[in-house]
């Protein structure tokens, strides 16, 4: 499910000198909720993505979302309409997605 995520919570958690105990009490959420994050026993949660960077200080944001789902991504394409024209656009048409970046 989530364990690279988890992961990375409790490698930054870690890091920061916390308990799960006072993160799950910074984040607002059980110790139990926390350990099953950690554990890769629950999805990573999106609602709590924005404190988790807070409180963890976590700088490498793409990687966090890469292994949180890319949270930030489905965001961005559900508020622009033209993104989702232009990402079926490309799938209907098979053009190449590293050629595309090249330009």
């Amino acid at each position: 499910m989530g364990t690279e995520f988890g992961e990375l919570i409790r490698s930054e958690r870690e890091k920061l000198g916390l308990s799960a105990r006072s993160l799950a009490s910074k984040l607002k959420i059980t110790p139990a909720y926390l350990s099953d994050i950690e554990q890769g026993q629950r999805a990573p949660p999106a609602k709590y993505l924005d404190r988790l960077i807070e409180v963890l200080q976590i700088k490498d944001l793409g990687q966090l979302y890469e292994l949180a789902g890319s949270p930030d991504l489905h965001m961005y394409i559900d508020e622009n309409p033209a993104a989702r024209r232009v990402i079926r656009r490309i799938m209907s048409e098979g053009l190449d997605w590293d050629k595309l970046l090249e330009m």
